[in-house]
């Protein structure tokens, strides 16, 4: 049994089509955690409708806490439940019929792993690849392989990857309890949003978890989990959270090394900015650098 936990802030169209693709799943044995974020708009009316077709445990929070601290919620509810096995779900989702039953049989062949990647593919394009897993370079600096690549490339890639992207990923329980923070976070909760499954994914990865990617596990993602929020507010994070990530995951000697690396590549970043005549997007990339020195 699968427990699956969608967080959603003002989508009720996408969570509608998200819920409307689960309840066509072939495969029937899953609960469904839903962490409303404070949504204004019709979404809790959308959620209840399905009501009677799934089996849904709705959280609805006061506000929006952001990506890392909703899904906490979730999962630590999800975690008194038998399942084996935790689902992240972007509500922009949209599984397919086979997509559970496929997962189950890689799951039951492959049971020394215990973090797998769904294969995410762009909604609107269905022959164009968005993401099959994590890889690290030699600064720990993260790539989202196959993004936006055709999907015959596909073959290229291992089923052996270094982490799973939380858009569509599934965790053991097991796994998810022992990198656990502070008894309750999974994902950090100071990270809001972005980068968050990175931080995690090189948590598991240090601790010997095996992650796979389940190549014939499909779902279909739309890219728009964060409606209304403007380019500056993740450049803001897309900043504050990859240096975050990067101290927090390797020892301080060899973060002081890799430093000048990390510094000059969010220059470059900068300079392109203000070439493009982005002040914004720079301030904001500025303001992101010293809330992490300062620990905001």
């Amino acid at each position: 049994m699968f427990s699956f936990v969608i967080v959603n802030w003002n989508g009720s169209n996408l969570i509608k089509q998200c819920l409307e693709s689960l309840v066509s799943s072939d495969y029937k044995n899953f609960k469904v955690y839903i962490v409303d974020n404070g949504s204004k708009d019709d979404s809790i009316e959308v959620i209840n409708s399905f009501k009677s077709k799934l089996e849904i445990i709705l959280i609805s929070l006061d506000k929006n806490y952001g990506f890392a601290p909703a899904n906490n919620r979730g999962i630590n509810i999800a975690m008194k439940d038998d399942s084996k096995y935790i689902i992240t779900l972007n509500n922009d989702i949209e599984i397919q019929k086979n997509t559970l039953d496929k997962l189950r049989v890689f799951i039951n062949e492959n049971k020394e792993t215990d973090v797998f990647q769904l294969l995410m593919i762009n909604y609107f394009e269905r022959n164009v690849l968005d993401s099959v897993g994590m890889e690290f370079n030699k600064h720990l600096f993260v790539t989202q392989l196959g993004y936006k690549e055709h999907i015959n490339n596909l073959d290229k890639y291992a089923v052996e990857i270094e982490g799973a992207c939380a858009g569509a990923a599934v965790y053991s329980k097991k796994a998810l309890k022992e990198v656990c923070i502070n008894g309750d976070q999974y994902f950090k909760d100071d990270f809001f949003a972005y980068y968050e499954d990175v931080d995690l994914a090189l948590r598991l990865k240090n601790n010997g978890f095996k992650t796979k990617l389940v190549k014939d596990s499909i779902v279909y993602h739309k890219h728009q989990s964060y409606p209304n929020k403007s380019s500056t507010f993740k450049d803001y994070y897309l900043t504050r959270n990859l240096f975050k990530y990067l101290k927090d995951n390797q020892s301080e000697n060899d973060y002081n090394n890799n430093k000048k690396y990390y510094y000059k590549n969010t220059a470059g970043r900068i300079l392109r900015y203000l070439k493009k005549g982005n002040i914004k997007g720079s301030q904001a990339i500025i303001r992101g650098i010293k809330d992490f020195k300062v620990g905001k």
